[in-house]
């Protein structure tokens, strides 16, 4: 996957991929961790929606790496 913007793009590769609970995305991922290397992190809701719940029941978390320097 490429991002670009202001002049600049940079490639990165998809590493994990993973579904989560709604309710463990905040303690039991490491998709809001700081530490350690640079990384993108994306996340959006998957799984069945549940209206009376307020939206869907899971996360998909993935985690890709840079592929070199922005260009």
């Amino acid at each position: 996957m490429t991002l670009q913007g202001s002049g600049h793009r940079l490639g990165y590769r998809v590493v994990t991929v993973q579904i989560i609970d709604k309710e463990a995305l905040a303690s039991d991922s490491q998709a809001f961790d700081q530490s350690g290397p640079h990384r993108l992190g994306l996340i959006t809701c998957t799984g069945a929606y549940r209206p009376e719940r307020g939206g869907y029941d899971h996360n998909l978390v993935v985690i890709a790496w840079p592929l070199g320097l922005a260009r």
